[in-house]
């Protein structure tokens, strides 16, 4: 995995799961701090697209910084905006837990989509995981 000194897509999302693994918990984990965040989930999960959808980021990513997370929506036609506004389609949940998350396990971004969602706008909550499968 490291020998080219790059990580693509595919090596990024085994060395998470062997992460998860190493620390004992998986997928259907429902610790206090990923509770939450699993409930607000769209299910079924929705196809994302990149051409003039807005992207919200949240949480810390397994994939990259938040810059190069906003650089690979933004390289695929998508925009990416600091909070959820009216033109947000997709919010995006990273990996780990953010330490700025003002609620127990979700923040303020989760909450606003949560909302928007309740008053009927289209706005998606995805995990990581689920947005990186449409990135290659």
């Amino acid at each position: 995995m490291f020998r080219d000194g790059v990580i693509d897509l595919d090596e990024r999302i085994e060395l998470e799961d062997l992460l998860l693994e190493i620390v004992g918990e998986d997928e259907g984990r429902t610790t206090a701090l990923d509770r939450p965040t699993q409930v607000a989930f769209d299910d079924p999960l929705p196809t994302l697209e990149f051409p003039d959808w807005s992207y919200v980021l949240t949480g810390r990513f397994a994939f990259g910084t938040r810059k190069i997370c906003e650089e690979e929506i933004v390289s695929r036609g998508g925009a990416v905006e600091k909070n959820v506004t009216q033109q947000t389609r997709v919010v995006v949940v990273g990996t780990f837990a953010s330490p700025a998350w003002v609620q127990s396990a979700f923040g303020t971004k989760i909450l606003s989509a949560l909302e928007r969602r309740d008053r009927g706008r289209r706005v998606h909550i995805v995990p990581e995981q689920h947005w990186l499968r449409f990135l290659s």
